[in-house]
């Protein structure tokens, strides 16, 4: 039994210390070569200069910040009722 759990003992080892990290780093130099290919493939040709990405609209912090901010806007929309056009003028 002395013998199964030594040879455990180095087989674990051996995984943890010598393989894992090896498979790990060809793998890791495998993306890297597929993603450097897949960027060049999809990038567009030189000369073209890239657009202005569009930044996302602001996303309120909580529930009451969204109904205080949709309050504010309609607030600084005028409506037809306070401009005067309103049916009961």
């Amino acid at each position: 039994m002395a013998h199964a759990v030594i040879g455990g003992l180095i087989t674990s080892t051996l995984l943890t210390l010598v393989v894992v990290p090896v498979v790990y780093t060809i793998l890791d130099d495998f993306g890297s070569r597929v993603r450097g290919r897949v960027l060049a493939w999809t990038s567009p040709p030189s000369g073209h200069e890239p657009r202005e990405p569009v930044p996302p609209p602001p996303v309120p912090a909580s529930p009451a910040l969204a109904r205080e901010a949709r309050r504010s806007e309609a607030a600084a929309k005028p409506s037809a009722a306070r401009a005067g056009g309103g049916l009961d003028s």
